[in-house]
């Protein structure tokens, strides 16, 4: 395993840059994070390909993807998402989705073979940095998950709203908005 460099590469979109991105990468430092964000690390004429998928991606305990309409129809941002959620295992979760002014059905349809994961929903920005600082810090911790029975699923739901699952499972319920909702990762590895 790479030694880590980073804790976050935030992964977005440049139409989203001065709407979110931006401000988000400057809380995330001034919370106390170590964040590559191309708006400040990234120089004219880099190789993106170089810098960001063989230097960045993984060397970087999380990857913080900011899911907008922008994300979903950039190949270069798929791209990162990928190389990203191809790094993580049953034990360490490397992606932590944020979504920006789009909804989970939307992000659903534009990711269909990507296995389901809860997001982040961008309220407000401050609400948001706190969720994702007990987002990293939960997902930290499960590095070393107990033991259990392999066959038994085991969900571990933090305040912020991030859902993660092993096992064959199948959850319905309601979201904090009162909608109904179903998660199936019964292909996820």
């Amino acid at each position: 395993m790479a030694k880590k460099v980073y804790d976050i590469f935030l992964s977005h979109d440049f139409e989203d840059k001065s709407a979110i991105a931006d401000e988000l990468s400057l809380k995330l430092r001034e919370a106390g994070f170590n964040v590559w964000y191309s708006g400040t690390d990234l120089k004219a004429g880099d190789d993106l390909e170089e810098a960001i998928l063989k230097k960045v991606i993984p060397f970087s305990t999380y990857t913080i993807a900011l899911i907008s309409s922008n994300y979903v129809k950039s190949e270069w941002t798929r791209k990162e998402y990928n190389a990203a959620a191809n790094l993580e295992t049953k034990q360490r979760k490397i992606v932590i989705p944020v979504l920006f002014n789009i909804s989970f059905e939307e992000v659903a349809i534009a990711f269909p073979a990507q296995k389901l994961r809860f997001a982040i929903k961008v309220e407000n920005i401050d609400k948001t940095v706190r969720q994702l600082v007990k987002a990293c810090k939960t997902n930290s911790l499960q590095k070393n998950p107990r033991k259990t029975n392999p066959k038994k699923p085991i969900p571990n739901i933090s305040d912020s709203g991030i859902l993660s699952l092993s096992g064959n499972v199948t959850i319905n319920g309601k979201n904090a908005a009162g909608r109904d909702i179903l998660i199936n990762p019964k292909n996820t590895k």
